[in-house]
């Protein structure tokens, strides 16, 4: 992940790129595609998947209710606020999270991050472009965006063939997977690229208080939410670990996107991204330590 990061950054130093229009194509393209083939291939046959989906989304929208209480008592701007509550409250399940859930778990605990996945990046994808729009824009703005976002029509229509129990033709299905394959390459390189040009020390002493405490916030307390979670509707013990872990990872490459494009401060979204993923390996590590 960190060998993507730097070819961005390295690249951004050497050519100049204008980051809006990848990012325009990661949120167009890449990522409606490798929504839609994620939600296809994947099985829901196990009795556990309607409370992993019900977890995931009620721990987000806990963080995001929490994150927006915090960032008015202290007194934030606008876009500083939108973007506090994006970074704390939206996970890197994908590219962090169903790796590590493999290596842990195996492919049943695969199986069942990739339905926490699929439900936090829709949560990221529909409330998150709400949230980054907040920034910007007013609410009626905000609800439009998210209506003429392709991830919308590519869940339908994913939640359609998974429903009528049909196939996708496979010259189709090749090239919508190759699409989707680029979408996490093109996420990490755009945070390189961002890197590149806002660095950590750049950041105040207030940002780096925020920051910090928008780290503790997204690696520790998601810990004793889904536990609370899984008791009260019975998860069982793969899926409690699995949904706890899934819950637990740092903040989403993908918010850096929303900031770039529907605003918010794209500076400590970056950098939050980074730091919340260099404390995660200890955090991380601590946490799969006493599940094991």
């Amino acid at each position: 992940m960190f060998i993507v990061i730097a070819a961005g950054f390295f690249l951004h130093k050497l050519v100049a790129i204008e980051t809006m229009s990848v990012s325009n194509i990661i949120l167009n393209i890449f990522t409606p595609c490798l929504v839609f083939t994620s939600i296809v291939s994947s099985s829901f046959e196990s009795k556990e998947w309607w409370q992993i989906s019900l977890t995931a989304a009620t721990s987000i929208l806990i963080l995001v209710l929490l994150s927006w209480i915090i960032a008015r008592a202290l007194h934030l701007n606008r876009e500083l606020a939108a973007t506090f509550v994006l970074t704390t409250s939206f996970v890197n399940a994908g590219n962090y999270g169903l790796p590590l859930s493999l290596f842990a778990f195996g492919e049943t605990g695969l199986a069942l991050a990739v339905i926490f996945y699929v439900v936090s990046n829709l949560l990221t994808l529909t409330l998150g472009v709400f949230v980054a729009s907040q920034g910007r824009y007013n609410f009626k703005q905000s609800v439009s965006n998210i209506v003429r976002l392709p991830i919308i029509y590519a869940i339908l229509a994913a939640a359609a063939v998974k429903v009528s129990g049909s196939s996708v033709p496979r010259p189709i299905f090749q090239g919508l997977g190759l699409m989707s394959q680029a979408a996490v390459p093109c996420m990490l390189v755009v945070l390189g690229i961002e890197l590149a040009h806002s660095e950590l020390q750049q950041s105040s002493t207030e940002d780096w208080k925020f920051l910090s405490l928008t780290s503790v916030i997204k690696l520790l307390l998601p810990i004793l939410i889904v536990a609370i979670i899984s008791q009260g509707i019975g998860l069982a013990a793969l899926a409690r670990n699995v949904a706890l872990v899934q819950a637990s990872m740092p903040t989403a490459v993908f918010v850096v996107i929303l900031t770039l494009k529907y605003g918010g401060n794209s500076r400590f979204a970056t950098n939050a991204v980074v730091i919340s993923t260099l404390a995660s390996i200890a955090t991380l590590t601590l946490l799969l330590s006493i599940l094991h």
